[in-house]
């Protein structure tokens, strides 16, 4: 029979391990994030001037907000893109389509 000790040290051993996985998952999709500045620069030859600078300048645009910083491109959405100066509904169809979700 088991001792009760002995099933509490599992238990915890049990939500260590579920601890250890869930920083492990968070990590791994925060590597697959894609920085915004890496992907302007990989697109500079079919970027727009306009789309290029409300991208590179998301971040700082966004300083003042209760959010935090835009730093990866899977995080920006159309309301925090079209917030911006210059950018408007054809910059937010242009990078809809360099994404390849258009």
């Amino acid at each position: 029979m088991i001792k009760r000790e002995r099933y509490l040290k599992a238990l915890d051993i049990v939500e260590e391990y579920h601890k250890q996985i869930k920083i492990q998952s968070t990590q791994e999709k925060e590597s697959r994030k894609t920085l915004t500045e890496l992907w302007v620069l990989e697109q500079r030859d079919k970027i727009s001037t306009r789309l290029k600078n409300c991208l590179l300048g998301i971040s700082y645009y966004n300083r003042g907000s209760i959010s935090p910083p835009i730093k990866y491109i899977e995080d920006i959405s159309q309301h925090d893109f079209l917030r911006l100066r210059n950018a408007g509904i054809m910059t937010w169809v242009e990078f809809k389509k360099l994404k390849g979700i258009y």
